[in-house]
């Protein structure tokens, strides 16, 4: 299955294809791994994850700080408040 994502990292849409399986876990809260990640100035590769914010939709991001968690960001400013 291929999903749109929005990349929190480099702030930016991309397609992700993951499997019907994983897409349901996913939707049920529990992030699922899409593979290694290398970017511009970093020293190593970085686990990305897909998730879904339920304010803003399906979002890729690495984990964050000792409780590895995933920032859910506002793709662009498409919402406004």
């Amino acid at each position: 299955m291929i999903l749109n994502v929005f990349n929190a990292y480099t702030k930016k849409f991309e397609t992700v294809e993951i499997s019907r399986w994983k897409l349901a876990k996913v939707t049920l809260g529990f992030p699922q791994p899409v593979g290694y990640r290398k970017y511009e100035k970093w020293t190593a590769p970085i686990m990305f994850y897909v998730f879904y914010c339920y304010r803003y939709g399906f979002e890729i991001d690495y984990e964050h700080g000792y409780d590895g968690r995933l920032n859910c960001e506002d793709p662009e400013g498409y919402y406004k408040d």
